[in-house]
């Protein structure tokens, strides 16, 4: 049985899936974030943690469910009444 990827490879496929990229196109996730220690939380965290970050223009939410990616263009228009 193979470990389970680390926290910071499924941020990166997370992104990937909702903005349909190929992953060499996106930023990297170290210009937001410390990958490293994010993997180092999440691995030895004696609580699940909770995560809310942004990356490359989306929303990305990592808990104990997993990693939950909303583009923010998306939540923008879902969230912000329009002016007129």
């Amino acid at each position: 049985m193979s470990p389970a990827p680390r926290v910071s490879t499924r941020i990166v496929e997370a992104v990937v899936d909702e903005l349909d990229h190929d992953p060499l196109t996106l930023p990297p996730l170290q210009d937001d974030v410390d990958g490293d220690a994010l993997d180092v939380l999440f691995a030895t965290a004696s609580t699940p943690p909770e995560l809310t970050l942004a990356y490359a223009g989306c929303r990305v939410r990592v808990d104990a469910s997993g990693v939950d990616v909303e583009q923010e263009s998306a939540r923008r228009e879902s969230t912000c009444p329009s002016r007129t």
